[in-house]
């Protein structure tokens, strides 16, 4: 016991978090029931529309990274209202959030991998700003390590949506209907390997609307003349390392072209960001090898010009 308040108290040094009060609860009580006494009341009903809940209070032991009541409100109102609804959907997206195993704090570093019961990764970050941040697939653990009878509960301030088994390369391409133009240019350039690779990796890619906004003639221009820019204002785009918005911050940070850099601006909350002053549509989409932020348009290195390309 003496052991178990010492990982308590050392995590939520680490990562500001604040278990919930260990007299409320004895272990004794199981995973379900200890996100109940957390708050996360809206989860739980959704486990036992789900029909999960004497699955998740079994045995176990199992790690859920439970989402507050106020993640759970911040969903997409159509997503939101439809979830209790649309059974199949639900367990898809709760798996996402149970591992097997129980998983405490102390046993998670920056970028350790884990592998949900969907086959998702989730992957920890610990970002050291003004203060701590500890993050699962950008989520922020806000009480981490709540000992329950069949495992333990971390809870987070975000939902799991994406399952993120797939590479940022794999990703783009099979979304044809957003992202093909890039995930085209990933292949001709022969950055598919790397994009595929362990990386990680931060892409704030450009959807094909953001392709579409470039001076006509521009892309086929570059695609006949200059592959070599394609590639170049690829890893413009491409940062080495994992960050969530809850890792980011305001200024410069180094792109994988040339050392150029990109500049980002965040609200205080930073749930919202700007590249180059250029809206993230789609922050925090979990990768296997990464995250990638979805933009509104293509950015450019700030030493190029229609001269530097020969395009007039």
């Amino acid at each position: 016991m003496k052991n178990l308040v010492i990982v308590l108290l050392s995590f939520t040094a680490l990562a500001n978090c604040s278990p919930l009060n260990q007299d409320v609860f004895t272990a004794k009580n199981n995973i379900l029931e200890v996100a109940q006494m957390l708050g996360a009341t809206k989860l739980i009903s959704l486990v036992e529309a789900a029909g999960l809940n004497a699955t998740l209070s079994g045995k176990g032991p199992f790690t859920l990274f439970a989402p507050s009541n106020a993640a759970i409100d911040r969903l997409d109102p159509w997503i939101r209202n439809s979830l209790p609804k649309n059974i199949s959907l639900l367990k898809e997206v709760l798996p996402l959030h149970v591992v097997s195993g129980s998983i405490m704090s102390s046993s998670l570093s920056n970028n350790k991998v884990v592998k949900g019961l969907a086959g998702n990764i989730l992957r920890a970050n610990i970002y050291i700003r003004d203060s701590t941040v500890v993050t699962i697939n950008g989520a922020v653990v806000t009480h981490a390590d709540n000992i329950a009878s069949n495992g333990v509960v971390h809870l987070i301030d975000d939902v799991f949506q994406v399952n993120s088994a797939q590479s940022i390369a794999e990703w783009a391409k099979d979304i044809p209907s957003v992202f093909s133009t890039v995930a085209t240019a990933i292949k001709i350039t022969g950055l598919e390997k790397t994009l595929s690779g362990p990386g990680p990796f931060t892409v704030f890619l450009p959807t094909d609307e953001a392709f579409g906004a470039l001076p006509r003639g521009l892309l086929d221009y570059l695609v006949k003349n200059h592959p070599e820019y394609i590639k170049d204002l690829l890893l413009y785009h491409t940062v080495e390392g994992c960050f969530y918005s809850a890792g980011l911050v305001d200024g410069p940070v180094q792109s994988l072209y040339d050392k150029q850099d990109l500049t980002i601006r965040l609200t205080t909350d930073k749930r919202f960001v700007t590249v180059n002053t250029n809206v993230v549509t789609g922050p925090n989409s979990p990768m296997a090898n990464g995250v990638v932020h979805v933009v509104e348009r293509v950015l450019f290195p700030p030493n190029w010009d229609a001269a530097k390309l020969g395009f007039e």
